[in-house]
């Protein structure tokens, strides 16, 4: 089964975001210790499909349910079904119980938005 770069992306950062929302209910999302500048985030997708690594490039904090993070996010592809080696920067926006991710995505082929 193949998959697009942006349900690879999708799927990456939707296992990193899930602790942070499953975690205690009064734990607030821009309140978690992996949203914090300089923090370094690596982890796989399953079945070895892609690596990820997120970088937490800076945190405009506001209270513990409004954040904005600017991420750089480096994506491979070890099976090189699609363009290896995809990055981008991107803009992690919360506001209460909502978060959106905006920005672009680079491979050696193409670039790619995401929103």
């Amino acid at each position: 089964m193949l998959f697009n770069r942006k349900t690879i992306l999708v799927l990456s950062l939707g296992a990193l975001l899930q602790p942070a929302f499953a975690s205690t209910a009064d734990s607030a999302f821009c309140d978690s210790p992996w949203l914090k500048s300089g923090q370094v985030l690596n982890g796989r997708v399953s079945e070895n499909m892609a690596d990820f690594q997120i970088n937490v490039m800076s945190v405009d904090y506001k209270s513990p349910t409004q954040c904005t993070a600017k991420l750089n996010l480096r994506l491979n592809l070890p099976n090189q079904v699609m363009a290896p080696n995809t990055h981008g920067l991107l803009t992690l926006s919360v506001n209460d119980k909502e978060a959106k991710l905006n920005g672009n995505l680079d491979s050696p082929t193409a670039s790619m938005p995401f929103f």
